[in-house]
């Protein structure tokens, strides 16, 4: 039982940071969004079945955490890689 579970949480980091790889490439938000929500709540269902209350449990925690993470982490890269675009940016770090 306890293998299980620490499965559907390991399935959950991987859900999580590949949800959260798609934010740069959504072409059609509304229908990206609920697919990847349909697949979720299907996901979830199916391990309720399997396996009881705590594998969605553990699979929503885990994917919540690693799709937070992997967003702030798309976010400080943007922050720190990104061109200046106002002038006092550009000024800030020497760009011409």
């Amino acid at each position: 039982m306890l293998i299980s579970l620490l499965g559907y949480m390991g399935i959950g980091l991987i859900w999580g940071w590949w949800i959260g790889s798609l934010s740069g490439k959504i072409t059609r938000p509304l229908f990206d969004g609920i697919a990847a929500g349909a697949a979720t709540l299907m996901f979830a269902l199916w391990a309720f079945y399997l396996s009881g209350m705590w594998a969605p449990v553990l699979f929503f925690c885990a994917g919540g955490l690693t799709l937070y993470l992997h967003l702030a982490w798309r976010r400080e890269l943007i922050d720190r890689f990104s061109l200046p675009d106002s002038e006092w940016e550009r000024r800030q770090y020497h760009v011409r």
